[in-house]
């Protein structure tokens, strides 16, 4: 069934490999890193996951603000972009910081704020790059083997990268996702997106609603 729209599932597995990077490196492996790796006490690695998580949250509303005025492709971007460089900021601090600093409650904030944008694309691009009597079984097939795959052994690759490589392990891993999310930026350019029925498409896409169309565009209604 999904045989027909393989640039749509390709599409899916490089943006929910993007986001499963992210989430687990940021959101899911921190606090222990921030442990194991750096000499925090929990209590100080929890609380800094708990704000970078919050922080992320409360970003993907601007991020889906973005998408709607100024398209998914500049919003996938932007959010590459803009992760690629607060990852780098981390890369540069948070190996240097003495245990016990105060910084690292909120160093990875700017991080987790750009990184939103990449976890707010994902519910809405996976699901109108296939039709409708495929929607269902296109968003979870992709989406729950990378996650089951990849987030299912990247706590155990994170601590071996650690150990091997230091304590810029994790910031390389999402600096990958950065790459991969840039590259959905110009790839969605191409990927046709279905439409519903009550959508009035502006800004590139056709003006013919419920149609294949591209991606690079806001959608309202």
């Amino acid at each position: 069934m999904l045989g027909r729209h393989r640039r749509s599932v390709l599409f899916a597995v490089l943006l929910v490999v993007a986001l499963t990077l992210v989430n687990i490196t940021y959101f899911n492996f921190w606090a222990i890193y921030l442990q194991t790796a750096l000499g925090y006490t929990p209590t100080t690695a929890l609380i800094a996951s708990l704000i970078s998580i919050a922080g992320a949250m409360a970003s993907m509303p601007a991020w889906g603000y973005v998408a709607d005025r100024y398209g998914w492709s500049r919003m996938l971007f932007w959010a590459g972009v803009s992760t690629a460089a607060t990852t780098l900021l981390l890369l540069a601090v948070v190996p240097t910081l003495p245990p016990g600093s105060e910084l690292a409650v909120w160093i990875q904030l700017p991080a987790a704020l750009a990184a939103g944008g990449i976890a707010a694309a994902v519910p809405g691009m996976v699901s109108v790059v296939f039709p409708t009597e495929v929607r269902q079984t296109g968003y979870s097939v992709p989406y729950n083997i990378v996650v089951a795959v990849l987030g299912g052994f990247l706590n155990l690759i994170l601590v071996w990268l650690v150990a091997s490589a230091g304590a810029g392990a994790p910031m390389y891993v999402v600096l990958v996702a950065c790459v991969l999310t840039i590259v959905a930026s110009f790839t969605v350019l191409r990927v046709p997106i279905h439409l519903g029925r009550g959508a009035r498409p502006v800004g590139g896409f056709s003006t013919a609603a419920g149609v294949t169309t591209t991606g690079d565009a806001a959608v309202t209604g």
